[in-house]
């Protein structure tokens, strides 16, 4: 890989505070920059918590960093 662009949709509602009637940057950004590792989206309603799971909310905080799931699921492709 030598690049990659995340676009934010600009008809979305976009705050960096965890209000619950946008989305939090922080937590798409993330999500969107484990893509780039390789990691796909995870659908399991169980894993909801986890940073690759497909979907988010308006006021979504959760993903802002990588869950333990994650962080094995980048383990399992590169090693420790």
């Amino acid at each position: 890989m030598v690049e990659f662009d995340i676009f934010l949709d600009k008809d979305e509602l976009w705050a960096t505070d965890g209000t619950s009637t946008a989305f939090d940057v922080q937590n798409v950004a993330t999500h969107e920059a484990g893509h780039t590792l390789v990691l796909q989206d995870i659908r399991s309603p169980k894993d909801c918590g986890l940073t690759m799971h497909a979907y988010t909310w308006k006021g979504d905080i959760l993903k802002r960093d990588l869950a333990p799931g994650d962080i094995l699921g980048v383990q399992a492709i590169y090693g420790e």
